[in-house]
Order: structure tokens, then sequence, then C-alpha cells
């Protein structure tokens, strides 16, 4: 589990793969939605954070990996230890000054996400 937040919150997309195609598919998923104690953010949910706030030339591989973590089990309704999820992160950006330039493409790659 760690292995695989740590990969999501880094960008590491290609080691998110490697320890998918190593692991279980229904173990990889709960690894996926895991909460960690320290913030409670699940590896969808730092990476959703980091699509918001990612420069220009990084942005398209955030969202590429949003839509393969979902792909693979990631949940867009896991709260954080405040109580907000990925999806609700990704549409309060939508009113912030800062967060809305990519609000609309983040809520687009989550929008392969069906409870």
């Amino acid at each position: 589990m760690d292995a695989v937040i740590r990969a999501a919150v880094l960008n590491h997309f290609a080691c998110l793969r490697a320890i998918a195609a190593h692991m279980p598919p229904l173990a990889f998923a709960a690894a996926l939605n895991e909460r960690p104690a320290i913030n409670g953010q699940t590896a969808l949910d730092d990476t959703v954070h980091r699509a918001l706030t990612a420069p220009p030339s990084t942005l398209d591989s955030h969202l590429e990996q949003i839509r393969w973590l979902i792909g693979h089990g990631a949940r867009a309704d896991v709260p954080d230890h405040t109580g907000v999820t990925p999806l609700g992160r990704a549409t309060a950006a939508l009113g912030d000054p800062v967060l809305k330039a990519h609000a609309k493409v983040v809520l687009a790659a989550l929008a392969h996400y069906g409870p």
C-alpha cells in the first residue's frame, strides 16, 4: 500500500503499472483505496490534488494517471481525514481562483468513475 500511494503522489506512473502487474487486481484496488494515517488521502485523491496544482507541462500525465487509477479500482468517493473526497476536491476547485484552471479537465478525467 505505501508503495502504491508513494508512486501516485510522486507521479511515478511506470512504477504504478509495475506494481499492478505483480499484485492480484483486488489487492491492488484495495491498496489504491487505502487511507494512510498521515492525511487520509488515497492514491486517487493525491493524484487529483497534483493534477489541480500541476504545471501545464505535466497535467496530461496526471489526467492519464487518474483515468488509469479509476480503471484499476480507485474510488472517487473515499473521504480523507477532513471528509473531502477526490470528486469533492475537484468540484470545489471550480470555485477556487487558482485551482479552477484545471478543475474542468480533472472532473472530466474523474467522469470515468461510477460508484
